[in-house]
C-alpha cells in the first residue's frame, strides 16, 4: 500500500528529475512547474515518469493544464486522489 508520504516522495523525485535538480531537493507545495524552469520537454519527462511510477495512463493535456495553472501541491493531490489523476 502506498502512503501519502510515498506518493509525495515519488512525485518530488520525478519533478526534480524533470527540472534537472539534485535528487532529494524539497519541492514546496506552492511551486509552479513552469515558473521553476520547466519546459515542454521537461513535461514529457514528467509525464513518462508519472505513467511509469503510477502504472497507468496520465492525460497529457490535463497534466499540462495543472502544471500551467496550479502548483506542486495541486498536482500531488490529483495524483494521490483515486479517480482524479491527470
Amino acid at each position: 500500500m502506498t502512503t501519502a508520504d510515498d506518493t509525495r516522495a515519488a512525485l518530488e523525485r520525478l519533478w526534480c528529475e524533470a527540472l534537472g535538480r539534485a535528487p532529494g531537493t524539497p519541492v514546496p507545495d506552492e511551486e509552479n512547474f513552469f515558473d521553476a524552469g520547466g519546459t515542454s520537454l521537461a513535461v514529457i519527462r514528467l509525464h513518462a515518469g508519472l505513467e511509469g511510477k503510477f502504472a497507468g495512463p496520465v492525460d497529457l493535456v490535463r497534466l499540462i493544464d495543472l502544471l500551467d495553472e496550479e502548483s506542486f501541491g495541486s498536482v500531488l493531490r490529483a495524483v494521490a486522489t483515486p479517480g482524479t489523476r491527470p
